[in-house]
């Protein structure tokens, strides 16, 4: 019902010339967490802890299998600011997520709905992770993939996970 959360300043250290802000933030009760916000904000870590134990892609070991594997997409000139979207594959040394080829991350901090597209990913099935499908946030359930175009959508504010089945990697 309740939790410690702005209930003291913080320690002096960084933040002590900032206090005048943020004494009068702890001390209104409108910007207190509510139950239904701690209870989401519960559900929510359950749900991370939930996608990072699906897939031994989101544990690998070592700096090796890191560079190996994973790869970022929104890089250049051409980047879209506010968004990260990287790429686990499983095509490269041990199979070791027999439920996938690939996952692909996507945070979108922007206060818009993103559309990515990935023109050589076109053709290939992928879908919201299970977890994220059957999120307790609503707005995460809208992230989608669209196979034909090649393009994902999700929405602002929003990190969305997609899994591209085992066996539906292009031979190269």
């Amino acid at each position: 019902q309740t939790c410690n959360c702005g209930h003291r300043l913080p320690p002096a250290g960084d933040t002590g010339r900032m206090w005048p802000v943020i004494a009068p933030l702890l001390a209104n009760p409108d910007l207190a967490p509510q139950p239904e916000h701690i209870a989401a904000a519960a559900a929510h870590f359950r749900e991370m802890a939930q996608l990072r134990r699906s897939s031994p892609l989101f544990r690998l070991r070592t700096a090796e299998e890191v560079q190996a594997r994973l790869s970022f997409l929104n890089t250049g000139p051409e980047q879209i600011p506010g968004v990260i979207v990287m790429s686990l594959s499983d095509t490269v040394g041990d199979n070791l997520d027999p439920a996938a080829d690939r996952l692909v991350v996507i945070f979108n901090a922007g206060a818009e709905e993103l559309t990515f597209p990935v023109a050589e990913w076109v053709g290939r099935p992928m879908a919201l992770h299970p977890v994220l499908a059957a999120s307790a946030y609503p707005l995460v359930r809208e992230a989608a993939w669209n196979e034909a175009t090649g393009v994902f959508s999700v929405p602002a504010r929003t990190t969305a996970v997609f899994v591209q089945p085992e066996g539906n990697e292009p031979a190269e």
